[in-house]
């Protein structure tokens, strides 16, 4: 089925960071950062119909919204970032991080790949000119290796008979790990600067004195 919907309200993010520079061409930041995702208990699909094929002559049609456990925890993550200005028109930036695991390992699953994991990250900036500038970044990312003997993940499975969806074996256990690579590319161009004066009232002139 192509039309299969999957709502999901993202979670409250708070992020608290502190900036220093020791010199004027290095910036040094510390962040930390909450995600609320233990909003979301279960991930839903709907609008769905499934044909099924089944021993008998004609397939079976799953018409039901299906509910799968997500039971996901609130995750928290610290990160350590750097700018380091090269000349009067370039800038280096670089970072990392480590952040927990907002899906807990009973639960785990390539439908959702979260666990501990640690990260870095490198870019820059380049001035063309006073109008014109370009950002560049890249970060990779790789899980803490993990082993789950617990998981309560179920293969779905459709009765042929009554047409209901139930579960099947176990599928989550085993050893899980994932990693991830992102590119950034930006650019900014400047229309023009307001006058200094914006926004200042400018008084009317005088009329004139009588004669």
């Amino acid at each position: 089925d192509d039309d299969v919907a999957l709502d999901i309200t993202m979670p409250m993010i708070l992020r608290l960071g502190f900036l220093v520079r020791p010199t004027d061409a290095l910036e040094l930041e510390i962040d930390g950062v909450y995600q609320g995702w233990s909003s979301i208990q279960e991930f839903l699909v709907t609008d769905m119909v499934l044909s099924v094929e089944t021993s008998g002559d004609e397939p079976l049609v799953v018409t039901d919204d299906v509910a799968l456990p997500a039971e996901m925890v609130d995750a928290w993550s610290v990160r350590l970032g750097g700018e380091v200005d090269v000349g009067d028109r370039g800038a280096v930036r670089f970072g990392s991080f480590w952040e927990t695991s907002a899906a807990p390992e009973k639960l785990r699953s390539v439908f959702v790949p979260d666990a501990m994991k640690v990260g870095l990250s490198t870019g820059g900036q380049w001035r063309a000119s006073d109008r014109f500038t370009l950002d560049a970044g890249v970060i990779a990312a790789k899980s803490l290796q993990p082993t789950i003997d617990e998981s309560i993940l179920f293969q779905v499975s459709v009765d042929p008979i009554s047409g209901r969806i139930g579960g099947g074996r176990t599928v989550g256990n085993g050893t899980f790990a994932f990693t991830s690579l992102a590119f950034g590319l930006g650019a900014t161009f400047e229309l023009g600067k307001p006058p200094a004066d914006l926004g200042q009232a400018t008084p009317s002139p005088l009329p004139p004195a009588p004669r």
